[in-house]
């Protein structure tokens, strides 16, 4: 009696360490990929064993998951995404959580097709909406997830291949969908991820990404890696990138760093899908893009649009004066970083001007940020592709 109780407590003190560790971390760790199904000709019983071995390496806190397959008659224990989630909790011996839902059957009707989402941390809620039907039905899911920097709306989709404007009409209702989430619940911000069959400079990604408004999303890759095509199909040749973790403007979430993985073949010319995954890592950021454009009018100055925008070399930005101040305009980044201030000194009555000329190492995404005396506006600045 007396080994029972002490291995009770032993396994008490083990799921408290553990716990303890997952929310002491200060870090996020988001995985999108596509897993390709169970493909005929693609050996997917070799590929599926090879997927699980390099998500034990990265060990990532949430996954998000394109092309999940089961044999359609089959009993279900061969599920790909509850077999990566056994396997991850097996591995490092703390449950993994996995919710998916049915969108079509695949290959030439063999098998059960999902969307899905795979965490270690706590799920609070999750649902799913149904998007425009192209050649195959198709969903977003998500999940309310209690993070070790606060609860995140988390989100996984896979959109049409064959119809940029339906395509178009998905990515509105994933948006719209969103909109919906963040007005029941109070979170740190939104991260959406996903194979959307549709390169950075689609009208459907900059739908995402260049809404011209305070609620637009960010292509944290892009953001982290401004030089880099961040290609990730086809994987064994890789000439396009369709795969993105977007993070929504209305985030107090920093991007840390962001980069492509899955990316070496485990032989020869194999791997592990079709395509490469994409990885991000979030920290705590309290960054100036919150609430952008949505500030009360205020009758000390004003800030007037920048033009152009989204501009290539260089934008102009004009404000007014209608009394003499201190004023510091500064450009950041979308962590919140200070990059540059272009002014920082007491101002006269009247209009001002400067011309803003980035390097080529900031992101696609900045914020200018005007401060008289105590009172500030922002603006979002576009670089164009």
């Amino acid at each position: 009696m007396l080994m029972k109780k002490l291995y009770k407590l032993h396994l008490f003190l083990l799921f408290l360490l553990f716990s303890v560790g997952i929310h002491a971390q200060d870090s996020l760790k988001v995985v999108s990929y596509n897993l390709q199904g169970m493909k005929p000709g693609t050996y997917p019983e070799t590929r599926l064993p090879q997927i699980i071995t390099r998500l034990i390496a990265l060990d990532p806190d949430i996954i998000g998951l394109q092309e999940i397959n089961q044999d359609r008659y089959g009993n279900g224990l061969d599920n790909q995404c509850g077999v990566i989630a056994d396997s991850l909790s097996s591995y490092f011996g703390i449950p993994y959580y996995y919710y998916q839902e049915f969108t079509h059957y695949s290959w030439d009707s063999q098998y059960n097709e999902y969307i899905g989402i795979i965490t270690k941390l706590p799920v609070l809620e999750t649902g799913y909406h149904q998007l425009a039907t192209g050649v195959f039905p198709r969903k977003v899911v998500w999940n309310l997830i209690d993070t070790p920097l606060g609860k995140i709306n988390f989100l996984s989709t896979h959109l049409t291949y064959n119809s940029s404007s339906v395509r178009q009409q998905q990515v509105q209702q994933i948006m719209d969908y969103i909109s919906s989430l963040n007005q029941n619940n109070e979170t740190k911000g939104t991260i959406l991820c996903g194979d959307f069959n549709a390169i950075p400079s689609s009208t459907e990604i900059k739908k995402l990404t260049e809404t011209g408004t305070s609620d637009f999303y960010f292509d944290t890759f892009r953001e982290n890696n401004p030089s880099e095509p961040g290609y990730t199909v086809p994987s064994n040749a890789p000439t396009s990138r369709i795969d993105y973790i977007f993070q929504t403007s209305k985030s107090y979430l920093g991007i840390d760093t962001s980069y492509i993985v899955m990316d070496t073949p485990f032989y020869g010319y194999n791997y592990c899908s079709d395509h490469l995954g994409v990885m991000t890592i979030f920290r705590e950021g309290t960054p100036v893009f919150v609430n952008t454009l949505m500030e009360e009018e205020n009758s000390l100055f004003t800030l007037n649009p920048a033009w152009p925008n989204p501009f290539t070399l260089e934008t102009r930005i004009e404000f007014e004066l209608f009394k003499s101040a201190i004023v510091k305009l500064s450009i950041h980044d979308v962590t919140g970083r200070e990059l540059f201030i272009l002014t920082n000194e007491q101002k006269p009555i009247g209009k001002h001007q400067f011309i803003f000329v980035p390097s080529d190492m900031e992101g696609k995404f900045l914020i200018c940020k005007l401060q008289v005396d105590s009172n500030y506006k922002y603006l979002k600045l576009v670089k164009a592709d």
